[in-house]
């Protein structure tokens, strides 16, 4: 009896299943590295990002700003004998640092290395300021009014301050009601002896005089050529039309208008810090 010739098994559309076994096992292998891959090449991009505090100014020392970025790592497993996609696990996001709060950081008190009381803020002024002293320790407990009468500006007491270490990082100067200054007095009798990490602060003044509006321009001036000076306090404009803030003579302050002064400064201060936090 002739027999018909055996055939191996072979699927419907001819396909070896041993070979098809193979070319499972590969895709797979494949599609976990490509996987991995991907994800490995998405680790390093950021997640959200919190607005970074700038300065409204050229950049001051001392100033904090933060940035929180969020980032993923991955780990990607492959093998010969299973599929398996890579991982990824993003990374916990950096605790954020408490929003700074200027008056709470000047109702504290604030010592040096070597235990000196440290002067937070300092202000520095003539008779205007004078008059506002009572008022000054109201706003601010553990700073320090130095003012005298007609005193100008390039009298400043600043380098004993400096010298001692009991400088704040804040600095208020509130001169020039008594002579019309000039761009280099500014800065070479006064703000060129102020370290580049305080911040400073000037108040701009009203007074009778011819040369008002000429002194305050040079003040505003000022800004733009020291970095750490970030701003005038425009108490010119501020006491525009309020006769009885000042005793008679349109330049020195009743108990009302040094209140309102000095309640002036500390508001665009504290303002201006908790935007532009000191670091600490």
């Amino acid at each position: 009896m002739n027999q018909k010739p055996q055939h191996a098994s072979r699927s419907p559309k001819g396909i070896d299943p041993a070979a098809l076994l193979v070319a499972l096992i590969l895709l797979c292998g494949v599609g976990g590295i490509a996987v991995g891959s991907y994800v490995k090449s998405h680790a390093a991009s950021p997640g959200a990002e919190t607005s970074a505090l700038l300065s409204t100014s050229s950049s001051v020392s001392g100033q904090g700003t933060g940035e929180n970025t969020n980032t993923a790592t991955s780990e990607s497993v492959s093998s010969t004998d299973t599929c398996t996609a890579g991982s990824s696990s993003a990374a916990e996001p950096a605790e954020e640092l408490p929003p700074f709060d200027a008056k709470a950081y000047f109702a504290e008190k604030h010592t040096g290395e070597n235990g000196q009381d440290i002067h937070e803020p300092l202000l520095i002024g003539d008779s205007v300021a004078a008059g506002a002293t009572d008022a000054f320790y109201e706003f601010f407990p553990y700073g320090l009014v130095d003012a005298v009468v007609s005193r100008n500006i390039w009298e400043s007491p600043y380098p004993t301050y400096r010298d001692e270490g009991t400088a704040g990082k804040v600095i208020i100067f509130c001169l020039g009601t008594n002579n019309a200054v000039v761009d280099w007095q500014i800065d070479d009798e006064l703000l060129n002896s102020v370290e580049d990490d305080k911040v400073v602060f000037f108040v701009n003044t009203r007074c009778t005089e011819e040369w008002v509006d000429s002194t305050n321009h040079e003040l505003a001036a000022a800004v733009e050529r020291h970095p750490n000076l970030v701003g005038v306090i425009d108490w010119y404009g501020y006491s525009e039309g309020h006769d009885e803030w000042f005793a008679g003579d349109g330049t020195h302050l009743t108990e009302e208008g040094a209140r309102i002064y000095m309640g002036y400064i500390y508001d665009n201060v504290t303002a201006y810090l908790d935007k532009h936090p000191l670091s600490q």
